[in-house]
């Protein structure tokens, strides 16, 4: 990652490890977008983790994070991110990411 993640969103390692990152791998439910669900970040033997927690079940889950602190950021300034309120800087619009496969 290009960018350090702040420590106010880091939590310890936590939830089921999962590939397909866009739905729950316990009950299979599809959140409009995962950004909305993420909890924190977190380290791992195999890197940087996204830690997300699902709203229909409450487990966990977790996948590497590539570009999520980026659109996660995004979310937090414009105040769509549920776990995480407030702005950090000067708003920005970030276009909706579809699932492939998904209407």
């Amino acid at each position: 990652m290009s960018e350090e993640v702040d420590i106010k969103y880091r939590i310890p390692l936590q939830g089921k490890y999962w590939k397909g990152i866009n739905s729950c791998p316990h009950c299979g439910f599809y959140p409009d977008s995962v950004t909305g669900e993420i909890i924190g970040f977190a380290d791992s033997d195999i890197g940087l983790m996204v830690i997300c927690e699902c709203p229909k079940c409450f487990k966990k889950w977790r996948f590497h994070a590539r570009d999520s602190y980026k659109y996660f950021k995004l979310w937090i300034q414009n105040g769509w991110q549920k776990h995480f309120k407030g702005t950090e800087g000067d708003p920005e619009v970030i276009p909706k990411i579809i699932t492939p496969g998904r209407r």
